[in-house]
């Protein structure tokens, strides 16, 4: 009950303009954990810190994780997510995206 009271409150700082890095991140933290479409925030939101919530997301779900950390251009966290959790066909995706640019 507390983690939705908190929830809305933090969406109500977002739609009132917010941009603190502190309010997305935790926002983001809770939609991760709630699993409410957590990929589409990780890809459209642009105030978050990738290295804390890709952090966040490791244990909970890599795949997620790898999702932030392509976002924020996290490479050596990216190569470490993926090379712990055997995700190489994501890493190998990262890497010739990042090499054919």
């Amino acid at each position: 009950n507390r983690l939705r009271l908190l929830s809305q409150f933090l969406e109500h700082l977002v739609n009132e303009g917010s941009q603190d890095v502190h309010v997305h991140n935790a926002l983001g933290k809770i939609i991760i954990d709630s699993n409410n479409n957590p990929e589409h925030f990780l890809t459209t939101n642009p105030y978050y810190d990738s290295r804390v919530v890709g952090k966040y997301c490791e244990k909970r779900d890599p795949t997620l994780a790898v999702v932030a950390y392509r976002r924020g251009q996290c490479d050596d966290e990216l190569i470490n997510v993926t090379n712990k959790n055997s995700l190489f066909k994501l890493q190998a995706r990262y890497v010739l995206a990042v090499w054919h640019h």
